[in-house]
């Protein structure tokens, strides 16, 4: 099994375990899915002296904490890795490299296509600069992580030992799948390791688990993504627009905790719909998350949630603020498929929302993302959350891939939308919206301005909340180059 971060318990839940949890009072500490060891970090940095018990499956844990206890693991590299022996590592580029080895995985897994090759002939022949680079990470290894022991076993078993011995349990058990399973299967093929039996965790395994504790006596800290029926979460963190983290312990204590947004201010002049024309030119920059914080505190419910994606865009209309557009790669495993986390308009008048929406699917937006991935992306799916069956911005642009009923005391259908990637240039998509609604749209503002009646620019109520209901997450950081791609109305590089 390969190195994966999903049983990694998050920055804000250690905070929580070790201001509310107080391991420092239990006996000793067992840390069940120990994947990267940020938790044993967390515990060992805040609380010194503290006899803490790791344990994983995989081999990438395995071999650090065995570097970290001076016991280099053994194991080979074999078939399309086996090129890393030939290049006499020591034991902290070996770790190292099975680090590299998973980017290798991302890449070798699934279809292959010129892009992932690309990616992968890159990957082998600046494989060494891979190497030495993360293994700089790991030269002090020994100090930041004095463990008092390892085993390489199911975390299940990890669970007796604790209980037998009187010790409190920390755990985040992951459900590896997807993306994550693949790599793992390409590395595991790759290496020649004896690694522990195990069988993957099932969820519905959880309460039960929580029982066994609480019958014990023992003190634990669990988390998980689920709500358990009978159960009172002591500690919950929204981590992202769509994923919301739950803590359970012996005794019920607050520990809800809410992310502050780093914001990029920034000067602009926002759409005058009035002031569009036949002939006026879209414009793309890319962005950051903290700029477009600063944007969304404006044109966006308070309630609604932040996201930071993979690839951030400001969208502009002859030099004037349109909107903006944040995307992550798929979550379901599809290389060739983006996931568009927002898109939002500052304007609710002149339906801009549409045109965005519409922009958002554009060639000439993805091409960033292309070249970013090394990828060539065909589709985008994106989700809305509305008290309508229909999310009217995507109408024309988009086609509902799924309807489901909403969640009890929020909006009433979750909504699914998937959009091919369009070969049109942003002048076409403009024309678009011009012929279909842009030209009365944009008669009838300057009616309104004629009439002595001023536009005011509002705050968009849109059907959605940024793809998730009231959620609040981290936003990204910043980002010092911005370049802006001006498109003349034949589509052409101005």
């Amino acid at each position: 099994m390969a190195f994966s971060s999903s049983g990694v318990l998050p920055k804000q839940m250690i905070e929580i375990l070790l201001r509310n949890g107080r391991p420092e009072l239990w006996r000793s500490v067992f840390v069940g899915c120990s994947g990267t060891f940020r938790t044993e970090r967390a515990l060992l940095a805040a609380r010194p002296g503290l006899q803490v018990h790791s344990c994983d499956v995989s081999l990438f844990s395995t071999s650090i904490a065995r570097l970290a206890m001076g016991r280099p693991l053994d194991f080979r590299f074999i078939g399309e890795l086996a090129f890393f022996e030939d290049a006499n590592l020591d034991p902290e580029s070996r770790v190292a490299a099975i680090m590299v080895a998973s980017m290798i995985g991302t890449h070798a897994s699934g279809k292959p296509n010129r892009y992932k090759q690309a990616h992968l002939a890159h990957l082998r022949a600046n494989f060494a600069v891979y190497v030495a680079r993360t293994a700089e990470k790991l030269a002090n290894v020994a100090d930041e992580l004095p463990i008092a022991s390892y085993a390489a076993r199911d975390f299940l078993e990890h669970v007796d030992e604790a209980i037998d011995r009187g010790a409190g349990f920390i755990a985040f058990p992951p459900v590896v799948k997807g993306a994550d399973e693949k790599v793992s299967a390409y590395v595991a093929k790759n290496t020649d390791w004896q690694g522990p039996a195990y069988t993957p965790f099932d969820p519905a395994q959880l309460p039960g688990l929580l029982d066994k504790l609480d019958g014990a006596g023992s003190p634990f800290f669990i988390a998980s993504d689920k709500l358990l029926d009978g159960r009172v979460p002591s500690a919950e963190v929204r981590v992202s627009n769509s994923k919301t983290v739950y803590a359970y312990t012996p005794t019920v204590r607050s520990g809800f905790y809410r992310n502050g947004y780093n914001e990029d201010r920034f000067t602009y002049t926002a759409l005058d719909v009035a002031r569009l024309h036949k002939k006026s030119r879209i414009s793309i920059a890319p962005s950051n998350g903290g700029r477009l914080n600063f944007l969304k505190n404006i044109y966006l419910k308070k309630s609604i949630a932040h996201v930071s994606g993979q690839g951030s865009f400001e969208v502009y209309i002859d030099g004037m603020l349109a909107g903006g557009l944040i995307y992550a790669r798929s979550k379901f495993g599809k290389n060739t498929e983006l996931y568009l986390m927002s898109d939002f308009s500052t304007s609710r008048s002149g339906r801009v929302a549409k045109l965005i929406a519409r922009i958002a699917t554009s060639r000439a937006v993805i091409r960033e993302l292309d070249l970013k991935f090394i990828e060539r992306h065909t589709s985008i799916l994106t989700t809305a959350f509305s008290d309508h069956p229909a999310a009217m911005k995507y109408r024309g642009s988009w086609e509902v891939k799924s309807r489901d009923a909403g969640p009890a005391g929020g909006p009433k259908f979750i909504l699914n939308y998937v959009s091919e990637v369009r070969e049109e240039t942003l002048a076409e998509t403009y024309r678009w919206w011009w012929d279909r609604d842009g030209s009365a749209e944009v008669g009838a503002a300057r009616d309104r301005v004629s009439g002595g009646r001023s536009q005011v620019v509002e705050a968009p109520r849109e059907e959605r909340a940024l793809h998730g209901p009231d959620r609040v997450q981290a936003s990204g950081g910043k980002r010092k180059d911005r370049r802006q791609t001006d498109v003349d109305a034949a589509g052409l590089p101005a």
